[in-house]
């Protein structure tokens, strides 16, 4: 399965576009947001890809009752970080700001997936792979980023728009 990871998208519509129209080239099957979209009109970009996803809450999201209304019409599950499923065999936990590892266990996961930083990392510890998108908005970073993961070969792609 490929799955599209992004986070922090901020209502910067132009760059959330362009991620659209370079994803698709990876004809991903599965959309993950890390959380803060911060406004519902975010939604009706990302449902452009025509594909299933969850996204989380962020800090900075607002109108939480529209965006979950638009999710469900989209086809995505609207979630309370931190969040953990399985998807295409493998177990995901996802949250938007870091987990404090001290406080719940990651150990066991195949996936954990944050946001919050806008600052993109991607590393492994042991079987986990520990994923931070960066930001799509290209805000605080300067850079406008997303992360494709292919669960069958377990690769993990940085991109840059």
């Amino acid at each position: 399965m490929i799955i599209a990871v992004i986070s922090d998208t901020h209502d910067n519509l132009k760059m959330t576009e362009s991620f659209v129209k370079d994803v698709k080239q990876f004809a991903p099957d599965y959309l993950i947001h890390l959380g803060d979209i911060v406004s519902p009109f975010v939604i009706p970009v990302l449902a452009k890809l025509e594909i299933p996803g969850i996204i989380a809450k962020g800090n900075n999201d607002g109108d939480t009752d529209y965006i979950g209304e638009l999710c469900y019409k989209s086809g995505f599950k609207f979630v309370i970080p931190p969040y953990k499923f399985e998807l295409a065999g493998k177990s995901f936990i996802i949250s938007h700001r870091p987990i404090d590892t001290n406080k719940i266990d990651i150990s066991g996961f195949d996936y954990y997936l944050y946001g919050h930083t806008h600052f993109h990392k991607i590393e492994e510890s042991g079987r986990i792979h520990i994923i931070n998108p960066g930001t799509v908005s290209g805000y605080v970073s300067g850079k406008s980023t997303y992360v494709i993961i292919n669960t069958e070969v377990d690769e993990v792609k940085l991109r840059e728009l």
